[in-house]
């Protein structure tokens, strides 16, 4: 990463102000989280059209890139959410339902294309939501505990050493 910076700042420079470098950044940001809910739109659409998963691979591959992308540098450098600074378990059950009932939802839709009103096709995707809730809320606790570490150890003020390296 370091030696793409500096062909970045070899080759082009940076000649934006303040203003500029946070509009560039704000673009970055959106343009993040345009192509992962795109992605995810893309993903969920083939799905429930009955696409195989052959058909879908590259989508995939770049959904889960940009997931894991997001998690380890927002987790590497502190940060929960832009708009919440702190994880709770209230939150992280909130959202683990919400995923829940969006998976519920997808496997009805995904499962049911034909008969959706027969009762047979609600439990086994009440069961999927269950089960996502679940893995959700324990990914989501495991997450928020590396944040909560990481926090710690960006909080902790650095020890002072004098010049010749001794405490």
């Amino acid at each position: 990463m370091k030696l793409i910076s500096w062909f970045k700042q070899q080759l082009c420079g940076n000649a934006l102000d303040e203003l500029q470098q946070q509009k560039a950044d704000q673009i970055g940001h959106r343009g993040y989280w345009l192509a992962w809910w795109l992605l995810l739109a893309a993903l969920l659409g083939q799905s429930i059209a009955g696409a195989e998963m052959p058909q879908m691979a590259g989508e995939w591959v770049i959904f889960m890139v940009l997931n894991f992308y997001g998690l380890i540098e927002w987790l590497r450098n502190g940060i929960w959410t832009i708009s919440d600074a702190r994880p709770t378990f209230g939150k992280n059950a909130v959202w683990s339902a919400v995923a829940g009932v969006g998976f519920f939802l997808y496997l009805w839709a995904r499962n049911s294309r034909q008969d959706w009103w027969q009762p047979g096709y609600w439990w086994g995707a009440a069961l999927g939501g269950v089960v996502v809730f679940f893995l959700c809320l324990g990914a989501l606790q495991l997450i928020a505990a590396l944040y909560y570490k990481r926090r710690h150890t960006l909080d902790a003020p650095e020890d002072s050493a004098d010049e010749d390296g001794k405490h």
